[in-house]
């Protein structure tokens, strides 16, 4: 990773970090058919995490609290799918607690949903943000090589 390398990427580091922002997987799918470095791809997509997991630690718990009330009382057609969805979240909080939805986050839910699940388990703030960026790091690592080396098979 040179100086060079960095310049001739720099246009695609805000699409990158913009999209890994809201799905955590868009900045090593574009780090790979960009060309960018597995290093720069996961740092991109490191720090765009916790900008987004930052941005709703400080929008804070009142606003999860407000959303939460508002979600309560309206009825859904999807009953059957919410409680399923709950079931499993609830598993995973009772079998691996902060430690399962953090490593989770990146996988099966956006940093965001995350975020507002560990707010909504009444997780302290300052243990959402260690947890998901520990996550966050060695998620960002794994799935950016794995789409790099999968990028120079697919590309020959």
């Amino acid at each position: 990773m040179d100086i060079v390398s960095i310049l001739d990427n720099l246009p695609h580091y805000p699409e990158m970090f913009l999209g890994s922002m809201i799905k955590f997987v868009t900045a090593p799918i574009l780090g790979s058919i960009h060309g960018v470095s597995v290093t720069e791809t996961a740092l991109i997509t490191t720090i765009a995490c916790m900008t987004s997991v930052g941005i709703v630690l400080l929008v804070g718990e009142n606003a999860v609290r407000k959303l939460q009330d508002k979600l309560r009382f309206r009825k859904s057609k999807n009953v059957k799918k919410q409680a399923n969805k709950h079931r499993r979240i609830n598993y995973i909080w009772k079998r691996y607690g902060i430690l399962g939805i953090a490593f989770l986050t990146p996988m099966l839910f956006t940093p965001i949903g995350g975020t507002l699940i560990a707010l909504s388990l009444r997780v302290p703030r300052r243990t959402i943000f260690s947890y998901m960026f520990l996550s966050a790091f060695f998620w960002s690592f794994i799935l950016s090589f794995v789409f790099h080396l999968g990028g120079e098979q697919l590309l020959g």
